[in-house]
């Protein structure tokens, strides 16, 4: 497998990692929350100009809902979710990266 390909990947298969470990209730670090909303905003960032930058117009659907996880993960200004509503909007972005990745990404490798 190639450096590059590798490299690559571990943009959309790190907050994967991260969005599906929180979901999974157990005692975590204190800095947990905190290094989950770094690495999913700055892949999402990285997703959104990439994006914007080497895919066609019609892709443009993936930039927004990356400019949303951002919005809601960044660490920055942190967007208060209630109890029960943060595993699924963990999930969906979960499920967001790992589709952008298999539907718009693996062919370029």
């Amino acid at each position: 497998m190639e450096k590059r390909y590798l490299k690559n990947i571990l943009i959309w298969v790190l907050p994967t990692i991260f969005l599906l470990l929180s979901m999974i209730p157990m005692a975590y670090p204190v800095f947990f929350p905190l290094i989950l909303q770094i690495v999913v905003t700055v892949c999402a960032i990285i997703i959104t100009y990439l994006l914007f930058t080497e895919k066609p117009r019609y892709y443009i659907f993936w930039g927004i809902a990356f400019i949303i996880i951002i919005c809601i993960f960044n660490p920055i200004v942190h967007f208060n979710v209630t109890m029960g509503f943060d595993i699924p909007l963990a999930l969906i972005a979960a499920l967001i990266f790992m589709a952008n990745w298999w539907f718009v990404f693996r062919k370029n490798g």
